[in-house]
C-alpha cells in the first residue's frame, strides 16, 4: 500500500516515486500475484518511457536521438498493442 501512495501523491505531499518503485518490487517479491503492484509500477514504468520521448535536453544528444528515443518509442509501440 506504501508503493501505491507514494506513486500517488505529488511531491509537495510526499510523493516519490522512487521509493514508490522500491517498496513495488519489493511487494511483488513477497507475491507474485499482487496485481495492483504490478499495474502502478507499470504505470511508472511508463511515465519514465514518456519523459525519454519528450525529453527537451537529453544528457547526450546523439545517443538519445540514434538510440535511447527509437527504443523508448519501440517499447511503448509495443505495450500499446498488447
Amino acid at each position: 500500500m506504501l508503493g501505491g501512495l507514494l506513486a500517488e501523491l505529488p511531491w509537495f505531499l510526499d510523493g516519490n516515486t522512487e521509493a514508490a518503485k522500491t517498496h513495488l518490487v519489493r511487494a511483488i517479491a513477497l507475491d507474485a500475484n499482487y496485481t495492483n503492484a504490478r499495474i502502478l509500477l507499470a504505470k511508472l514504468l511508463i511515465e519514465q518511457l514518456l519523459a525519454i520521448i519528450h525529453s527537451q535536453h537529453p544528457h547526450y544528444p546523439y545517443a538519445w536521438a540514434h538510440r535511447f528515443l527509437p527504443e523508448a518509442q519501440s517499447l511503448l509501440r509495443f505495450l500499446e498493442k498488447e
